[in-house]
């Protein structure tokens, strides 16, 4: 749902979600900045994040060792030119053969 928000226009607040922030990484706080890093806004609230304008430029989205993150990056690279993902072997905790996958997907 985050990358659907990030590339979506206007604002897109979750709520509720605070629970995100113990998990293989904070994912707030690493989707707040892999948001800001691909040229959107993002900021953290008290109990979940809004975004507040899309992502506008590819770049290395960091996936923080987390499956989720690196999923977010992969579906990203669906809006924007120029988006790579660190670590894409890291979606393996939830589906082995995804990078195999995606590649035959895009291609």
């Amino acid at each position: 749902m985050a990358a659907l928000a990030a590339a979506a226009d206007g604002e897109t607040t979750f709520t509720s979600v605070q629970h995100l922030r113990g998990h293989e990484t904070d994912r707030l706080a690493a989707l707040v900045a892999e948001i800001r890093r691909l040229g959107g806004s993002a900021e953290e609230t008290e109990d979940g994040f809004r975004v507040t304008a899309p992502a506008q430029h590819g770049a290395l989205v960091h996936a923080y060792a987390d499956h989720r993150m690196a999923t977010f990056g992969a579906m990203m690279g669906l809006v924007l030119d120029g988006v790579e993902v660190d670590d894409i072997g890291t979606t393996a905790k939830t589906m082995p053969d995804f990078p195999a996958r995606w590649a035959a997907l895009i291609s």
